[in-house]
């Protein structure tokens, strides 16, 4: 080898997405207990010390992999209200999405926030860190699609209380084997609870 190449050395492994999904998916899957770095470096491709020099020990992992799964969600608010500037159809829309990933039997079961949140509060600084920051990103989106229609409601703090509950709720009623025509009960009566809301403030003529 040249002098030159030796200086160089071999080139920094760069993270382009897919290795923090397989990463995400593997936490989502399996928890984090049941989680091995060598589970994580056979999923993604990245050897054991490409993942720590890339975010770190497990623990780092789980964080990363916890802001990836948010950022999916981000995402996934973002393209409804492109779609749709009514605060119940953009509910309706995000709620029954959840409904039909939880009743997937090919997709990863439960949800990652809600597993670690479980799991392993409390135990590692960093992770909490993480948790608290998906957490508030998680209410953050259900504000935005309250105020798909640009306005603000008294009532919108409560209602995101409300609608984080039944989401947390319908992931453990799938983890307990609830069907799909089950969590699209929960979904139809949330979004009446919603549209009942919305149609109070109207009638009360508050300002949004």
């Amino acid at each position: 080898m040249s002098t030159e190449n030796q200086l160089r050395g071999r080139p920094s492994i760069v993270d382009d997405g897919s290795i923090i999904d397989a990463v995400t998916d593997v936490f989502w899957r399996r928890g984090f207990a049941d989680t091995t770095i060598t589970d994580l470096s056979a999923a993604s491709g990245a050897s054991r010390a490409s993942l720590y020099k890339l975010y770190g020990d497990k623990h780092a992992l789980l964080a990363a992999a916890l802001r990836r799964y948010a950022d999916r969600f981000d995402r996934r608010v973002a393209e409804t209200l492109s779609e749709t500037g009514d605060p119940v159809q953009a509910v309706r829309t995000t709620l029954q999405a959840s409904a039909e990933r939880l009743a997937d039997p090919k997709a990863p079961g439960g949800c990652l926030r809600c597993r670690a949140t479980l799991e392993v509060r409390g135990k590692f600084k960093e992770v909490d860190a993480a948790l608290d920051q998906v957490n508030r990103a998680f209410q953050a989106n259900m504000l935005r699609l309250l105020q798909a229609d640009g306005r603000a409601r008294p009532t919108d703090p409560a209602t995101v209380h409300v609608l984080t509950a039944v989401v947390n709720g319908m992931v453990t009623l799938a983890e307990a084997g609830a069907d799909r025509a089950a969590l699209n009960d929960v979904v139809a009566g949330t979004v009446q609870i919603v549209q009942s809301g919305i149609g109070d403030a109207r009638h009360d003529g508050q300002r949004w």
